[in-house]
């Protein structure tokens, strides 16, 4: 894949960010059929409320599509997405972050195996809603010097036309990382 990002500062505490991507994905035997390659254009803005504690503030638009790479798949599809973040710097070692998206994404093609109300197998036209949202504090230099300890609480609620696809879900997360210079 390839990702291209670029960020272009219009004052001090405005940026404007913008992007593409592509993406193969590719897999073996039978399972060939979601074989897609992924485009994706965004853009957005990152705002910085406060430098005194870091707070800032970003909001991105993407959209995209999945193309398939074989003429019998259910995989192709169209999505668009809009996501929100915020974070805030708290003393020297705290930095607390938030995040909420929504992501629509419209699937093309012969439809998804469903079933109706007399119990056959049809193809039904699948659509997926997913909702997410997350908040991560980030403690620096713990355990040690060059240290960063990562918690994070996120839920994902997903609404989809073909029921198998619909789920909701809470994460808690711990993670420890290390840069090296």
């Amino acid at each position: 894949g390839l990702d291209l990002l670029g960020h272009h500062s219009i004052a001090d505490d405005w940026k404007l960010i913008g992007g593409v991507s592509g993406v193969a994905h590719r897999y073996d035997g039978v399972l060939e059929v979601r074989d897609v390659d992924i485009y994706d254009v965004r853009a957005g803005f990152e705002h910085y409320l406060n430098p005194q504690t870091g707070s800032s503030l970003s909001l991105m638009v993407s959209a995209g599509t999945d193309k398939a790479k074989t003429s019998d798949s259910i995989f192709e599809n169209d999505h668009w997405n809009v996501s929100l973040s915020g974070s805030r710097i708290i003393g020297r070692s705290f930095l607390l972050g938030a995040d909420a998206s929504f992501r629509n994404t419209e699937y093309k093609g012969a439809g998804f195996p469903g079933v109706d109300e007399d119990g056959s197998i049809v193809g039904v036209e699948r659509e997926d809603d997913e909702f997410r949202a997350s908040v991560s504090l980030h403690w620096f230099d713990w355990p040690g010097a060059g240290w960063r300890t990562v918690g994070q609480v996120r839920y994902s609620d997903v609404d989809s036309s073909v029921d198998l696809y619909t789920y909701d879900r809470a994460e808690v997360g711990l993670t420890f990382h290390r840069a090296f210079d």
